[in-house]
C-alpha cells in the first residue's frame, strides 16, 4: 500500500515491502530485451510463456498506472488537509459564535423565540425590511452580490432556506 505523509513541505513516500518488491521487479523486467522478458518470468515464476507475457503486461500496466497515479495523489493530499473541517477551508476566517455568548449545546440557542418551529422558518436578517426602518416599497435589487459564503442549514431542517436572494441588474452569487 502506498501512503504519503507531509512534513515541512516535503512529501515522504511510505511504500509497503511487497509493493516495493513488485515495483523493483517490474522495472527490472522492463529493462530486459523484449524477447527475454517472457523467458525470464517463466524461469522465476514457473508458468507457461504466454501467461508470463500476460503477467509482464499486467505488471507493466500496473507500474504505468502507479506512475500516472502519483501526481494525482498530490491533489488528494491537498484536499486531505481540509478533511478535518470539510465545510470550511482553513483560511476561511470563520467566526465562532460561542465567542459571542452562544451556548452551542443544541438546546439553549436552538429554541430561541421564533426559531423553534422548522415548519415555519424565520430569516435571521431581512435587509430592506420594516425591521430596519425602510418602507414596504422594496428595493431595486441592483448590484447585489454574495461572494464566498457557506450556508449550512444543518440536518433535519427541511424547511430551511439558505438564501432568499432578490436580484435584478448586475447581481450574482459566486462560490457559495
Amino acid at each position: 500500500m502506498l501512503k504519503t505523509r507531509l512534513t515541512k513541505n516535503c512529501y515522504h513516500w511510505m511504500i509497503s515491502k511487497g509493493l516495493a518488491i513488485m515495483i523493483h521487479k517490474t522495472l527490472f523486467f522492463i529493462h530486459l530485451k523484449y524477447k527475454y522478458q517472457g523467458q525470464r518470468l517463466k524461469n522465476l515464476v514457473g508458468i507457461p510463456l504466454h501467461l508470463a507475457k500476460l503477467m509482464l503486461f499486467s505488471l507493466s500496466l500496473c507500474s504505468l498506472l502507479l506512475v500516472i497515479g502519483l501526481p494525482a495523489s498530490f491533489s488528494s493530499l491537498v484536499s486531505s488537509s481540509v478533511a478535518a473541517n470539510p465545510l470550511y477551508p482553513l483560511d476561511a476566517n470563520m467566526v465562532n459564535v460561542r465567542d459571542y455568548g452562544a451556548k452551542g449545546d443544541g438546546i439553549t440557542d436552538d429554541k430561541a423565540k421564533g426559531f423553534g418551529n422548522p415548519e415555519q422558518p424565520r430569516p435571521i436578517t431581512r435587509p430592506g425590511s420594516l425591521e430596519t426602518g425602510n418602507t414596504r416599497k422594496g428595493n431595486r435589487a441592483h448590484h447585489n452580490y454574495i461572494f464566498d459564503m457557506t450556508f449550512d442549514t444543518g440536518k433535519g431542517n427541511y424547511g430551511a432556506v439558505g438564501v432568499d436572494f432578490k436580484s435584478s441588474l448586475s447581481t450574482s452569487i459566486v462560490s457559495c
